[in-house]
């Protein structure tokens, strides 16, 4: 068996797939299966997977005969993977060759590290660096005008669940760790995406309850920014593409409910839980509250006495 299953879902993938996978086999650390599901592909990407199928015997090609939708496809191959360690892969997504040698150390050594990553560069669509500004931690796309602000590289990297709770509220933008190395047992006790769109942050900050976050130095994720992606879609459209048979009148308050349950679920204190509730109540409310708090949300946490004691 494997060690690593890398799960990659997609739903006609051209032209960015090849180049995933080329990224992926082309890794320096070799033991490894990619599980794939194709959500019902008609643009030719059916054809190009089965041909890498075919050509390497890592590479499981499925295919479902209907889209399911983007969430449950996610879902579905981690259901068909089976290697005791797991990570997803976006199908426009690229990878140096040494991410897996150096992220997989510290989640196969450390019983601590919930998710091993590295760090992250934004690319454009044509796979070049985007120009990227320390000051604001973020990435600028010239063509279009548009900022993207990145994760904090050291987020969830306590010892301590409710800093790292706090910790992903506060600086988990882009959610790029959602693609970093996990124990398959760690998330067999984790809700997986969720139906809505975010969901990828409650299960990064679920998984921050089971253990830490280890980031690998260096630049070795690289994340595409295109026309494309899910994020550039309107709200109809996104929940249309994340799943198809579900229909939300309020996705905040969907995703608060699941925050909710989650945290009475865990095994925290109730001085914990209360903390985290605190943090969730001011997160949630993020959209009323001034920008720079929207966008520098640690700032408010630090504002209340009582959560600015577990500062990261």
């Amino acid at each position: 068996m494997a060690k690593i299953s890398i799960g990659v879902p997609v739903y006609n993938g051209l032209p960015y797939i090849g180049q995933l996978m080329d990224s992926l086999l082309g890794q320096t650390f070799g033991d490894f299966e990619i599980v794939i599901s194709d959500n019902a592909s008609n643009d030719g990407t059916e054809e190009l997977l089965r041909a890498y199928a075919a050509a390497d015997a890592r590479v499981k090609y499925f295919r479902n005969e209907t889209n399911i939708g983007l969430i449950p496809n996610y879902n579905r191959v981690f259901e068909l993977a089976s290697a005791p360690f797991f990570k997803w892969s976006a199908a426009d997504d690229l990878y140096e060759p040494d991410y897996l040698a150096a992220c997989f150390p510290a989640i196969r050594d450390d019983a601590s590290v919930a998710v091993s990553h590295s760090e992250t560069a934004l690319v454009d669509k044509d796979g070049c660096a985007l120009p990227y500004d320390a000051g604001l931690h973020a990435c600028f796309d010239d063509k279009n005008g548009r900022t993207w602000l990145l994760d904090r590289d050291d987020c969830a990297c306590s010892g301590e669940r409710t800093r790292r709770f706090r910790a992903v509220l506060a600086g988990q933008i882009m959610c790029a760790p959602i693609y970093g190395l996990m124990r398959r047992e760690t998330l067999l006790k984790t809700v997986l995406h969720q139906s809505f769109f975010g969901s990828d942050k409650l299960l990064l900050a679920e998984l921050a309850l089971h253990g830490r976050y280890a980031i690998a130095p260096g630049k070795l994720f690289r994340k595409r920014m295109h026309t494309e992606m899910t994020s550039m879609m309107g709200k109809t459209s996104v929940q249309s593409r994340i799943d198809p048979s579900i229909r939300l009148k309020s996705a905040q308050l969907v995703k608060l409910g699941h925050y909710i349950s989650m945290l009475r679920k865990t095994d925290l204190s109730a001085a914990e839980k209360a903390r985290c509730f605190a943090y969730l109540a001011l997160h949630s409310a993020s959209s009323a509250i001034p920008e720079t708090f929207r966008y520098r949300p640690e700032l408010m946490f630090d504002s209340i006495p009582f959560l600015r004691a577990a500062r990261v």
